[in-house]
């Protein structure tokens, strides 16, 4: 899980100089610049999910190669008190090889500020979600940051917005519970918008009867567990009041 980090295995914990430390970037360290520039940061068990899933723990490529970036001035690691979990931002220099190729989506460099353990849980959960999605095949991912600071065309900004053909489902992870009332305004409006065709709503608990028989489209709104998600991908129960299906029937429409 994302919060069993162990900081003392962190790497690039004893940091050589940047220039001692030059090493020739490759597609793959690019593109995961683009990931955490667009989540933020990434923690090192997300970093090896993501990019190198099919290398054995016992090779040590991932850690490697990640300490080689951090040495070379390209990743910094924050240490999260409040969560005792390390995590990786880019630097001015990395943020300056994504902006050379066009990569930078217009977004500001995100630095590591006083709020960080505020919403370091839920965003490593949405960062989780979206690598499940990744991994069966559904990798058009438009993030809340491109969201809130370049679309700028949302009433509703979601957690993340997830292509499916041609289809657009927005996606909620909820790690807590919120009253009703909100629950019921919010399905209100996603039920008259047209900006979005389907709504995940990925609940940490079990979903309470109330919120499951709230008025929905049940056509559109559907409910399902983070663990479920990460523990059994496609296979993973969506539910709602009229009945429950496996994740693959939905996501996988064309």
């Amino acid at each position: 899980m994302v919060l069993n980090e162990i900081e003392s295995d962190t790497p690039g914990a004893g940091r050589e100089s940047a220039e001692d430390a030059a090493i020739q970037l490759t597609d793959r360290d690019i593109e995961l610049f683009r990931m955490i520039h667009e989540e933020r940061y990434l923690a090192y068990n997300q970093i090896k999910r993501a990019f190198w899933k099919d290398t054995s723990d016992v090779s040590h490529t991932c850690y490697q190669r990640v300490s080689k970036l951090v040495e070379s001035g390209y990743l910094n690691p924050v240490n999260s008190r409040k969560k005792k979990l390390i995590v990786y931002f880019l630097t001015e220099k990395s943020h300056e090889e994504l902006k050379k190729r066009g990569l930078d989506l217009g977004l500001r460099l995100f630095r590591p500020n006083s709020n960080l353990g505020f919403y370091i849980d839920h965003n490593l959960r949405l960062t989780n979600i979206r690598l499940s999605f990744r991994e069966l095949g559904r990798s058009h991912w438009r993030c809340e940051r491109v969201l809130k600071e370049i679309e700028h065309r949302f009433h509703w900004i979601p957690d993340g917005v997830l292509g499916l053909y041609r289809y657009q489902a927005a996606i909620e992870y909820e790690n807590c519970e919120k009253a009703i009332n909100k629950y019921a305004e919010f399905f209100d409006y996603f039920g008259k918008q047209k900006e979005f065709d389907l709504l995940f709503m990925i609940l940490r608990k079990e979903p309470r009867d109330w919120l499951i028989d709230l008025e929905y489209p049940v056509e559109r709104v559907w409910f399902m567990l983070y663990d479920d998600l990460l523990r059994n991908g496609a296979k993973a129960i969506m539910e709602n009041k009229a009945g429950h299906c496996k994740l693959t029937k939905i996501a996988g429409k064309t």
